[in-house]
Parts: C-alpha cells; sequence; structure tokens
C-alpha cells in the first residue's frame, strides 16, 4: 500500500467523524467492494453465456436458401463486372 492510499483513508476516517488511526478498516471496506464487484461481474457475465446460446441455421434450411438463389443471373452479372474491370484497367496501362 503507498502512502497516499493510507493518508486517503486517514482523511476518509477524519471526514467520518473517526480516529485518523481508525484509516486500515476504510481500505479493508474498499478491497471488500472491489472484490464484491468483481464477482458480480463475473457472475454476470457467465449468466449472459449461459442464458441464449447462439443456434446454428439448420442445414437443410442454408440448402433451401442457397438452392433459390437464381444461379445464372449471379455468374452471368460477375462476368460482365469483371469484363468491365479488366477493359477499364488495359486503357490505363501506357
Amino acid at each position: 500500500m503507498s502512502l497516499a492510499e493510507r493518508q486517503l483513508a486517514q482523511k476518509m476516517a477524519r471526514q467520518a467523524g473517526d480516529s485518523p488511526r481508525d484509516w486500515l478498516h476504510y481500505i479493508q471496506e474498499i478491497d471488500a467492494l472491489n472484490l464484491a464487484r468483481q464477482q458480480e461481474r463475473r457472475s454476470a457475465g457467465r449468466k449472459s453465456q449461459t442464458d441464449n446460446p447462439p443456434r446454428p441455421p439448420a442445414a437443410k434450411d442454408v440448402e433451401n436458401a442457397l438452392g433459390n438463389l437464381p444461379a445464372s443471373a449471379s455468374y452471368q452479372e460477375y462476368t460482365a463486372l469483371l469484363a468491365a474491370f479488366l477493359s477499364a484497367g488495359d486503357s490505363k496501362t501506357p
């Protein structure tokens, strides 16, 4: 513990109307409060992880969604974009 922490605890004891010699009580109280807050954060984190675990999508749903995509349109669009990109690149090179 640093000297500054001790002096702060003595000051807190004086402000509360206690003897400055009771500074250790305030340090112990702060340590207990910090420990309680850490435990609360840990338990809250554990609860949130166990309450709503992410569920992967069903394989059947994924297959149906992929089957509903218009494959020919996407390949044609991709080919047109690629051709435009390549032709734009050729005109800029010296």
